[in-house]
């Protein structure tokens, strides 16, 4: 399995996230073309996104700045990984009671996940 952990900043991932992206999308090793456009060459790898994000991106009224995870699992389904599992923090910086109930939720997925 391949587990990234993926803070949001500022609507987006972390800059140094990103440059390990450009590292990983290389042509004929992770990414392949056909005439039909591009083939992911990662096979049979299961994917984790522990995303973690001070605001509440998943209610209606904020999911149009969700950026993150949409993002994440293009790129990963991108170089061929279509199994992508998500562990979702968000709402950590609202209340302290919010915070709590959001890293239960996410120890509890992963646990689920294990």
């Amino acid at each position: 399995a391949i587990v990234i952990g993926v803070p949001m900043y500022n609507l987006t991932i972390p800059s140094q996230l990103r440059a390990w992206i450009d590292r990983v999308i290389v042509p004929g090793t992770t990414l392949g073309y056909s005439a039909e456009g591009p083939v992911g060459m990662i096979k049979d790898k299961r994917a984790i996104l522990a995303i973690s994000q001070g605001g509440a991106y998943s209610h209606p009224q904020a999911s149009h700045r969700e950026f993150v995870q949409s993002y994440m699992t293009s790129v990963l389904n991108l170089i061929g990984l279509d199994e992508v599992e998500v562990v979702l923090a968000e709402g950590l910086s609202i209340s302290p009671d919010i915070r709590s109930e959001a890293i239960d939720a996410a120890r509890a997925k992963v646990e689920a996940l294990a």
